[in-house]
């Protein structure tokens, strides 16, 4: 008997080193929930029923439901967790890969060398929420037979979790896998020799790395068909691939992985060097010897197994919080990230938008004014008749001398109060038009000054050419007002004040949403940090090589 026999039957529990941490992801969570509702700009500076205002509504209704979705999804992953409680001491592992990679057939040779040691093997599955005992061995085929989660619990120290195919012809068979991968604390990623590493593969797995959970890739069925002659016959036998070609498809697997995780962004720091196995060799060896199981692989196998076992009781020891950590990065922090502040980016751009929009709004009035009065005075001063001529007054040349001044006075001051109704007009209907989509006071509309209407009236009226001084005079009075810098600007204040105060209020938001995001990630550093050696770490080192026990 080997060295497994001394631990094989002792439980021992994984201490729970991340209940803190644990409690400061619900109070970040808490704290998330009060910026996204009692932290979000207020939608009633803006018109109802405009573009912004409709934007931004949608935004804040998804942001006060949100609280909603991430209860529901912790609460859909409760059988996550029940099978995770019901495994809390022995280390688990997920048999993780392509469906026919060898997964079931693995765990059930692994299961058939411990019972023949003496040892318990319990097998299990897992459906609608329930945790159920069998006796019945893991199903195996060709095709894909693992419609379930099912597992196998070796001695008191190890349990294999058996996973639906990684790329099921079953939708519900890839969803199941990622629903319990939190269970485990450490992956076997199983890949079929006959073409190793693949590139679809790889990319699923880039989910458990990011998770910093420790992964062993086991190259599977690495056999060769060969010839061979019997009683005198050639016939065609299965026998190990060589050293060397182990060699060469396992460093070809470590390198491609790690060029995929680097182009991915992920650390390689979690990655166990590839090993080499074939069950039906190990399996079909004469008297099951060491030297066989040794030939098939297994000896690098259980060492590779003895490597892993100090990082997966690190996790052990803090997979709980790291349950709720993926629950809050996956289920709280990415929603949030693609529904409220990819949105908010958005609206602020619109924001922005209309910032700017307002900030040209004085110079955009000022040239629809112009256009708009100048040919409006024009008309006015035609439409006077501010010189009538001398036969209408009779040959009386002292008559017309003193009734051309009175009436071009009298006509000089309808103009310009025609000019000053319709500016009051026009920049009322302009303040309508362009003051959406906000709601904000509007304060009386700038006019030409009297004074200088008065100045103009008093020059024009002299004029030898009435008409022309008074539409020039006029034109550069309005032009002058037009052009001042705060004439227009102090009027329409209101709107570019209620517009910075909305892009403050949304910066605001969006800076406390980016600090929440911070301060998860410094959470999960904290969770991570290097801890003390855990005290069950060989739970993985004996290697049961051993011919079965008589």
């Amino acid at each position: 008997m080997d060295c497994l026999s001394q631990q094989a039957n002792a439980p021992a529990a994984a201490p729970h080193l991340s209940k803190p941490i644990q409690d400061q992801l619900w109070d970040w969570q808490t704290q998330l929930h009060t910026t996204l509702v009692s932290q979000a700009p207020d939608s009633g500076a803006l018109q109802a029923g405009s573009t912004l205002a409709a934007q931004l509504e949608k935004l804040l209704q998804t942001a006060q439901q949100s609280p909603a979705t991430w209860h529901s999804a912790w609460a859909e992953a409760q059988a996550t967790r029940q099978l995770a409680a019901s495994f809390d001491a022995p280390l688990m592992l997920l048999v993780f890969g392509k469906f026919n990679a060898g997964k079931s057939s693995l765990c059930n040779f692994l299961a058939r060398r411990w019972a023949a040691q003496g040892w318990s093997c319990r097998y299990f599955y897992f459906e609608q929420g329930r945790l159920i005992h069998s006796e019945q061995p893991l199903a195996e085929g060709a095709t894909e037979t693992t419609a379930r989660m099912q597992g196998v619990v070796l001695g008191e120290q190890l349990v294999l979790l058996d996973t639906p195919g990684l790329h099921s012809v079953t939708p519900e068979n890839a969803e199941l896998t990622q629903r319990f991968t939190d269970s485990a604390d450490a992956v076997l990623w199983l890949t079929s020799s006959t073409a190793p590493g693949q590139v679809q593969e790889l990319d699923a797995l880039v989910r458990e790395l990011q998770r910093h959970k420790p992964l062993l890739p086991v190259i599977t069925r690495s056999d060769v068909v060969d010839e061979d002659e019997i009683d005198g016959r050639i016939c065609t036998v299965l026998c190990n691939k060589t050293p060397d070609r182990r060699a060469m498809q396992e460093q070809d697997v470590a390198q491609r992985t790690h060029a995929k995780l680097q182009q991915l962004g992920v650390s390689c720091d979690l990655l166990r060097p590839p090993v080499s196995i074939s069950v039906h060799m190990a399996q079909t060896s004469a008297g099951d010897s060491v030297h066989a199981l040794q030939e098939a692989g297994f000896g690098a196998w259980f060492a590779a197994l003895h490597a892993l076992a100090e990082p997966a009781q690190a996790y052990k020891q803090r997979k709980s919080a790291e349950v709720l950590l993926h629950h809050m990065q996956e289920q709280v922090l990415a929603p949030l990230q693609e529904q409220v502040r990819l949105p908010l980016l958005q609206w602020m751009d619109a924001l922005d938008a209309e910032t700017e929009r307002i900030a040209h709004l004085p110079e955009t009035i000022a040239r629809t004014l112009w256009r708009q009065l100048m040919p409006q005075v024009a008309q006015w001063i035609a439409q006077t008749d501010a010189a009538p001529a001398p036969q209408a007054l009779g040959s009386d040349a002292h008559a017309v001398q003193q009734h051309m001044p009175a009436a071009r006075a009298e006509h000089t001051q309808q103009v310009c109060s025609q000019l000053q109704q319709a500016l009051q007009s026009q920049l009322l209907g302009l303040w309508q038009t362009h003051s959406q989509p906000w709601r904000c006071a509007i304060s009386a509309p700038p006019l030409l000054p009297q004074e200088s209407l008065a100045i103009v009236q008093r020059q024009a009226a002299s004029a030898p050419n009435w008409a022309e001084a008074l539409y020039g005079q006029l034109g550069q009075l309005l032009q002058s007002q037009l052009h001042h810098p705060d004439w227009l600007s102090d009027w329409l204040s209101p709107l570019g004040q209620t517009a910075t105060q909305m892009q403050e209020r949304s910066a605001q938001w969006l800076a406390r949403l980016d600090a929440q995001r911070d301060a998860l990630t410094d959470l999960a550093q904290q969770l991570r940090a290097p801890q003390p050696p855990a005290h069950n770490r060989d739970a993985l080192s004996h290697e049961p090589l051993a011919a079965p026990a008589a």
